[in-house]
């Protein structure tokens, strides 16, 4: 995915007590992100997240991560399967 994904509610606002403790400045940094943010053509995968740090192979702002993000824990079952699907389709993950 190429931004961290935020639940939204019926509103079509995001709807998450990690969207509402996140600071003011990443959020206006998350939704020009997003606002700007060129959709794949024909379905194709992501690359990674603009939140993941490639020097340091972590996420920028690990804290303020989204549910998403927590409860996908790297190197489990769902995890594997995923790089497998993106190494599948010749996409590089650098996670």
């Amino acid at each position: 995915m190429g931004y961290p994904v935020f639940l939204r509610g019926m509103d079509t606002q995001p709807d998450e007590e990690h969207w509402t403790a996140l600071p003011a400045e990443l959020k206006e940094e998350l939704l020009r992100y997003i606002a700007e943010y060129p959709s794949p053509p024909h379905g194709e995968l992501d690359g990674t997240c603009f939140w993941f740090d490639v020097e340091s192979r972590r996420c920028r702002y690990h804290e303020h991560r989204p549910r998403v993000c927590r409860d996908f824990a790297v190197g489990s079952k769902q995890c594997l399967d995923w790089r497998s699907h993106y190494n599948s389709h010749q996409i590089t993950v650098d996670s």
